[in-house]
């Protein structure tokens, strides 16, 4: 039995002689398997590939391991056996054993008991007196393996209250419904004992806790190791030449879908995937499929996407989800990876206790970076604000975000990007300001619901503030977050100034599309599940048809997870969809009120970016900016004489 050390340096581990020690143990247990009855316990490739992955990452200090895996693999059955022998090796182990559900844990419970009493004489385990029940297994040695449930809704587990482990076996992750509790429960783990282990293995269903600590666990490869066991890895999965099966599914070309994932397999695993395996994942996928009549062009049914989420071929596979996607990967992928190439400037706030103590710089830290810039603002840019507001038509979006696009004639590119959870709405109310001020000729569209009133509510009451000069405009560091500095205007303070922001903002006027005559006019959206249907549709189509350049790589994630079911468009397990929502709104606001005026004046994205070229070292930049604010300025006046008319009219006709 391993002792830790009472103090003092620590020996070396030898996990060469445990792991030489387990698949000894392996091969002398016995399974009741589904195929051959009672059979001695053989290793597949996948159990052999998962325990070499498992057994170098602890040689390497690391003890932290998240599994995804294809169907039928036997990797829970094996586990199961580590589970023990692992108590059974090492002293003072506090061990848990997490199901999603009871039903699982009287399930595995059984076949555990069952593989135990199979065992010879030499390789038995013994339990202490007693020491098996529906809550767990105590060793002879005083080990103790807990059997836990994390259960499938929110509140439904109790995930190790009360408990102090150091070891942990967690399945069917997937279908854990509780992510506070998942959070809470790593808390009870230790992060010093030095044979401390922390095996989840699952398949995948979707965005959810699973998909949230894969992530995790590829990010952070320095304490955690994820392993992907896909179908290729099971030696069964295949159809041998000659039989009736090969020969009607075992053709030889290989559709684009396949083309991509034998490239993604070779180059991340090394394994080329053979014609006899691709036969067994055909039949599997498509019964009715036949070589003649293949489509590459044609969707992949409901069937299809199930076996691919069932037995992946590539990591990606897990994560398809159920239902629809909203948008379909094929256009989400290329636009992520190229998303992943590009810089960006990140600001951080600094917000005091009114806008005038309002401060913003730059950090390199990607954590602190509230506000992400791909491109500075432009003398010549037409541009619209997407504001969507914490708890708004959802529970999911509980973040404040603001999209900045530039808008063309025939396309829309987001040039800048605000999100964060931490800020009250009349914060958000005055980085909206800053960010009118600083792209200068925009217009914003703000969603009304949860806390959105509050923020409309702060923007009027600074817009009065504004208007009777009882504002001090901030100042900016570096100066440039408040450009083009074109300088006063007569008495006025400078256009750049934040004072100014109105003068040449507009507000974003929300009508419905079958409304007629003159009135029916709303300022912004107070969404609802019709409204949001219909912008984020929208937003859809200018995507899939390239004609919206997302630099985000968060908001490409966040589009990646939602789904559509009917008429609502939800964001799928954990996942938010603050991001896409404001990017939908500004889609909306563009539609309605840009893109017409853009097409009349040929303001294509080719056309735009000529103009830029030519006036990049002269004063046409400046004085077309200019002139713009002074048309909008005599417009305004305008309007203004126009509304005195009217009042002046109906006091004449009051009698």
């Amino acid at each position: 039995m391993l002792t830790p050390a009472r103090g003092g340096i620590l020996p070396a581990i030898n996990w060469d002689g445990l792991q030489d020690s387990f698949y000894d143990f392996l091969g002398h247990a016995t399974i009741i398997s589904k195929d051959e009855g009672r059979i001695r316990l053989e290793m597949y490739d996948a159990q052999r590939y998962f325990f070499d992955e498992v057994f170098d990452g602890l040689r390497n200090d690391i003890h932290w391991f998240v599994c995804g895996k294809a169907r039928q693999l036997g990797i829970t059955t094996a586990c199961l056996l580590f589970d023990v022998f692992y108590a059974g090796a090492v002293q003072d182990l506090q061990a848990g054993i997490v199901f999603d559900t009871d039903s699982n844990r009287a399930k595995f419970r059984k076949l555990l008991k069952d593989m135990l009493a199979l065992l010879p004489e030499s390789h038995a385990l013994k339990l202490a007196k007693g020491g098996d029940n529906r809550e767990g297994l105590v060793l002879a040695n005083g080990n103790m393996i807990d059997y836990l449930v994390a259960g499938v809704k929110r509140g439904a587990g109790t995930l190790g209250r009360s408990r102090a482990l150091n070891f942990v076996h967690g399945t069917e992750l997937r279908s854990w419904g509780d992510p506070e509790a998942v959070e809470a429960f790593k808390d009870v783990l230790s992060d010093i004992f030095p044979w401390r282990l922390y095996l989840f293995e699952t398949t995948g269903k979707g965005y959810n806790i699973f998909y949230d600590m894969w992530e995790e666990a590829v990010a952070d490869e320095l304490t955690k190791r994820a392993i992907f066991l896909a179908w290729w890895r099971k030696r069964t999965y295949s159809y041998a030449r000659g039989t009736p099966l090969f020969d009607r599914y075992g053709w030889g070309h290989r559709s684009k879908d396949e083309l991509e994932a034998e490239e993604v397999v070779l180059r991340d695993f090394d394994h080329q995937i053979t014609d006899e395996q691709w036969a067994w994942y055909r039949h599997r996928a498509d019964p009715m499929a036949r070589a003649e009549e293949r489509n590459d062009e044609e969707a992949t049914d409901d069937r299809g996407e199930i076996v691919s989420q069932e037995h992946p071929t590539v990591p990606e596979d897990m994560f398809r989800g159920t239902g629809s996607p909203f948008i379909p990967n094929e256009f989400v992928a290329p636009a992520l990876a190229r998303a992943q190439t590009l810089l960006f400037r990140g600001y951080h706030y600094h917000l005091g206790d009114s806008i005038s103590a309002m401060r913003i710089a730059p950090t390199k830290f990607l954590k602190m970076a509230q506000l992400k810039v791909w491109e500075t603002p432009s003398p010549i840019g037409t541009y619209i604000i997407g504001a969507d507001t914490a708890y708004g038509i959802s529970d999911q979006g509980d973040a404040f975000c603001a999209q900045v696009i530039r808008c063309y004639a025939d396309r829309m590119v987001q040039v800048a990007e605000f999100n964060d959870r931490t800020i009250q709405p009349f914060q958000f109310a005055w980085v909206l300001l800053h960010l009118c001020g600083w792209y200068g000729l925009c217009r914003y569209v703000l969603e009304l619901n949860g806390s959105g009133e509050a923020v409309w509510t702060e923007l009027k009451a600074q817009r009065r503030a504004m208007e009777e000069g009882r504002i001090i405009a901030p100042s900016f560091v570096p100066e440039d977050l408040m450009t083009p500095p074109l300088g006063p205007v007569g008495d006025e303070p400078p256009v750049n100034d934040i004072r100014h922001v109105y003068q040449h903002v507009t507000q974003y006027l929300y009508r419905r599309s079958d409304s007629l005559g003159g009135g029916g006019w709303n300022y912004h959206m107070r969404t609802n599940i019709e409204s949001k249907f219909t912008f984020m549709t929208q937003f859809a189509d200018r995507f899939m048809l390239n004609e919206f350049t997302i630099n985000s790589v968060r908001a490409l994630e966040e589009v990646k997870r939602l789904r559509k079911d009917g008429r609502s468009i939800e964001a799928e397990g954990k996942g938010k969809d603050d991001r896409p929502v404001a990017l939908g709104l500004a889609t909306r606001a563009y539609i309605d009120d840009e893109r017409k005026k853009l097409i009349a004046n040929n303001a294509t994205y080719a056309n735009e970016m000529q103009r830029e070229h030519d006036g990049a070292n002269s004063d046409s930049l400046q004085s077309r900016f200019m002139g713009s604010i002074m048309q909008q300025a005599f417009a305004q006046k305008a309007r203004d004489r126009r509304q005195v008319r009217r009042v002046e009219r109906r006091q004449r006709w009051n009698w």
